[in-house]
């Protein structure tokens, strides 16, 4: 059975001076403990290496041989009906981490020279998730530790990787990212196929190797379904098998399975823009970043 010492009971570091580590009222220690009457040195209690429990007002020693950290050992601070509190400090005696039974708050850092700050990590170890009181900021990491999303509340900001917003739309058939999409018959989405489309909505989100900063209608949905970009900066396909693309350029859609050509003639182009070329492109075809503004 599980042994419990009624405070208040320290956690202290072996040694001649005792200093002690983590003071409750009351502690529980799981299996496999053994109560002594005085210091013994070496011994492990909690996985933690030269320590030992004590019973600060009895004076006896709790000393665990091999005693598991996980899934037995437990600390359950507070009597009933009192609300208890951890409290961590540093070598210079300041509080980092206190636990408040009593308000339910967690605080880190000490307000003053120290700022608190939260990591999470990821089977392989590294940090996914970062809070930092320091900079007041939020960072969230794949798994090969490059910055996803940051949220920074010293100035207010979110910043997103991606590059543009999109959502996601069922198709008709699936579309190759930076595909150029209209609306058919069916309702559904289809690359465009025909040259100034006013039924033109947008590019395919993916292509160029750049991700949606915000993606919108995720969930369980039927059927085949692709993000389809609404604002921001996209990578297109463009053909200029017959007019050069610049810089600036309108962009239409082209009779070529999902392309974007340069918008020449501005009766037929009201209503079938699809945004603005970022690039340029002399003959052929190719990816160009366009930002998405139908017009």
């Amino acid at each position: 059975m599980a042994e419990k010492l009624e405070g208040p009971v320290s956690v202290v570091k072996d040694g001649v001076d005792l200093n002690t580590i983590i003071t409750a009222n009351s502690l529980m220690v799981g299996r496999n403990v053994v109560r002594r009457g005085g210091v013994r040195p070496g011994l492990p209690a909690l996985n933690v290496p030269a320590a030992v429990l004590s019973d600060a007002q009895a004076g006896n020693v709790v000393a665990g041989d091999n005693v598991p950290a996980v899934p037995d050992v437990s600390i359950d601070v507070g009597d009933r009906g009192t609300s208890g509190g951890v409290t961590i400090r540093d070598e210079g005696d300041r509080p980092v981490i206190s636990l408040n039974g009593r308000t339910g708050f967690i605080t880190l850092g000490t307000g003053k020279d120290a700022a608190g700050g939260l990591m999470v990590r990821s089977d392989r170890n590294g940090p996914v998730i970062l809070v930092t009181g320091k900079e007041g900021r939020i960072t969230f990491m794949d798994r090969q530790l490059n910055q996803t999303l940051v949220i920074d509340g010293v100035r207010g900001d979110i910043e997103l990787i991606g590059a543009d917003c999109a959502e996601d739309f069922e198709m008709g058939e699936p579309a190759t990212p930076g595909s150029v999409l209209t609306i058919g018959e069916d309702g559904l989405l289809h690359p465009c196929r025909m040259t100034y489309d006013q039924r033109v909505v947008g590019v395919v989100s993916g292509a160029g190797g750049q991700r949606p900063g915000l993606r919108l209608g995720r969930g369980q949905h039927h059927g085949v379904r692709q993000p389809l970009a609404l604002a921001g900066k996209v990578f297109c396909l463009v053909e200029a098998d017959h007019t050069s693309v610049a810089v600036g350029d309108l962009l239409t859609t082209s009779a070529i399975d999902g392309h974007a050509m340069r918008a020449t003639d501005p009766k037929r182009a009201f209503g079938a823009v699809l945004g603005k070329s970022l690039g340029s492109l002399d003959h052929g075809r190719g990816l160009l970043p366009v930002l998405v503004s139908l017009q």
